[in-house]
């Protein structure tokens, strides 16, 4: 039945938002060049809008009133959705790879992490999924997509960017230490700092699917 939802929210995703998947190979080679480090962050925030995107198709289309003609539980929707995101997050794990070491070709300036230092970035990246996750989710599963998509999806955006453009007036401020040091400090101490920051993030996004589930068997539709 979840398979059954997944198609059903395929079919019902927009032509644009298809195009849109299609291109965010693009659109991250495009970041890459000009900041390699953002490539895995963005790719979660891809991960996470192309997720969301079907909580507008859903209202557009009036999935949910389909849905609830099927033999199939509010829960077993929450975790279709749920499995969704976590599938397109490990999809753009390895595009944003893939795309990181193309734009080394090309980029200005080059970053070379090796294999602890991957998988640092792998764990954060994780993380910034996990902490984004908490905030759209639950809400939307709340309020739908056009009463929650101030607080659950434009509030997060300005959020991430503001956080960008602070992270980039630290970095040119510092002359670009603050992202190096803290890179080869998390290699040195690699299990420690990896392994607290994924169950960090295992515990966000727990908390964000408890949350769901709650607040959809409640709502009103």
């Amino acid at each position: 039945m979840i398979w059954k939802i997944f198609v059903l929210d395929w079919r019902a995703m927009q032509l644009i938002s298809k195009v849109v998947i299609l291109c965010c190979p693009l659109f991250l080679f495009l970041v890459g060049i000009t900041h390699q480090l953002l490539v895995l962050p963005m790719s979660m925030w891809f991960a996470l809008t192309i997720a969301v995107s079907t909580f507008q198709d859903e209202e557009k289309c009036s999935l949910e009133k389909l849905y609830h003609t099927l033999p199939v539980t509010r829960r077993q929707i929450v975790n279709a959705r749920f499995l969704y995101s976590f599938v397109l997050m490990l999809i753009f794990i390895p595009i944003s790879h893939g795309v990181t070491a193309i734009t080394r070709l090309f980029a200005s300036s080059r970053w070379y992490f090796g294999t602890e230092g991957n998988l640092t970035l792998i764990a954060f990246g994780v993380l910034a999924f996990a902490v984004f996750h908490l905030f759209m989710f639950p809400l939307l599963f709340k309020l739908g997509y056009q009463k929650g998509k101030m607080l659950g999806l434009y509030l997060p955006s300005g959020l991430f960017g503001g956080l960008y453009m602070l992270y980039l007036t630290l970095e040119t401020a510092f002359r670009g230490n603050i992202t190096f040091r803290f890179i080869v400090f998390a290699s040195e101490y690699l299990w420690v700092v990896s392994a607290g920051v994924f169950t960090l993030a295992m515990g966000l996004l727990g908390l964000s699917y408890v949350l769901s589930q709650r607040l959809y068997a409640r709502r009103e539709l």
